[in-house]
């Protein structure tokens, strides 16, 4: 993960009202995996991670309500 943060990955607050709005977001981060060959289960990681504010209360939220585990979130998972 400290190879990762070396190059500053994109963070996303949840300040936006649609999805295309938080697409930036989303191939941002696809860039920066392109750079190098984490897992997906990694790369749902690293972009969780990296949510912060409004985005990261929806996403504790969401993981209550539907019982997910951090450790089995898979990217393609994440990105819906």
């Amino acid at each position: 993960m400290g190879e990762f943060r070396k190059i500053k990955p994109p963070t996303f607050n949840g300040e936006t009202k649609t999805r295309a709005e938080a697409e930036p977001w989303l191939l941002g981060t696809l860039k920066d995996f392109n750079v190098y060959d984490y897992s997906n289960n990694m790369k749902s990681h690293m972009d969780i991670y990296n949510l912060n504010g409004k985005a990261k209360i929806w996403w504790q939220d969401l993981k209550l309500v539907k019982g997910l585990k951090w450790k089995n979130i898979e990217w393609k998972d994440f990105k819906k």
